[in-house]
């Protein structure tokens, strides 16, 4: 996951941040963002990689749920700890 979200920035034409948020927080058909996948399954470079790239953490899924949402309900404790 985190080489294709890479690949997808280099491949990018445009570098703006704004640009490059909207790349990195697409969304599937239930609202969910790479954040929240990376979130709910503890994938900790991925989530590094995307806070570095400034994406919003705070887009909601089509159950409302952010991110942090994902992390406690799939027991990431490790993810939970670097929102304190």
């Amino acid at each position: 996951m985190l080489n294709d979200l890479q690949e997808l920035v280099r491949r990018s034409s445009t570098k703006s941040a704004e640009a490059i948020d909207q790349l990195l927080s697409y969304r599937n058909g239930d609202g969910v963002t790479p954040f929240h996948i990376a979130c709910a399954n503890g994938y900790q470079l991925v989530l590094d990689y995307l806070l570095q790239q400034h994406v919003s953490i705070n887009h909601l899924d089509r159950d409302g749920w952010k991110g942090i949402h994902c992390a406690a309900f799939w027991c990431q404790q490790a993810i939970l700890s670097d929102y304190d």
